[in-house]
């Protein structure tokens, strides 16, 4: 379905048919009420889990999640997504906690590849180098230590 999906709504740039404009336009508008609805169960789950947390221990970081999620929300909602208050939260709250949500993230996956890629035989060892350079590309720095190529 995902590829009839795709091919439609692509089709729709290359090809000017009324017929396949209209269909990719409802696929779309489709794709926004799903993922409305999925951003509304999101929100139910996540008030859901850290409101069992706050009952069970007191547990003063679900506190502040829930007050941080629902005064954004209400701010975003009240006002627009350009507003000053509302740029504020996204730049200094929402950024920099998705960079060390991010970092998390890059820490454990070095570490799970470093204990998995044991350069054992010609293969591994390939697979270790070229995972090598893309992490080092991959940073800021990298840029700076590894060589620039065509192919990159």
């Amino acid at each position: 379905m995902g590829i009839i999906v795709c091919t439609a709504i692509l089709t729709q740039y290359f090809i000017v048919n009324p017929t396949i404009e209209s269909i990719s336009v409802n696929f779309q508008l489709w794709g926004v009420i799903i993922a409305a609805y999925a951003v509304l169960l999101g929100l139910l789950s996540y008030t859901i889990y850290h409101g069992k947390q706050v009952m069970k221990t007191k547990a003063w970081y679900s506190i502040w999640s829930l007050i941080v999620c629902f005064g954004t929300l209400i701010i975003g909602l009240i006002q627009s997504s350009t507003s000053p208050a509302y740029t504020f939260i996204l730049t200094m709250v929402s950024r920099p906690l998705g960079m060390a949500m991010s970092s998390f993230i890059g820490f454990f996956i070095c570490s799970a590849a470093f204990r998995s890629f044991r350069a054992r035989n010609i293969d591994a060892a390939i697979l270790l180098i070229s995972a090598t350079v893309i992490m080092l590309r991959n940073i800021p720095i990298g840029s700076l230590i590894t060589w620039d190529c065509a192919f990159w």
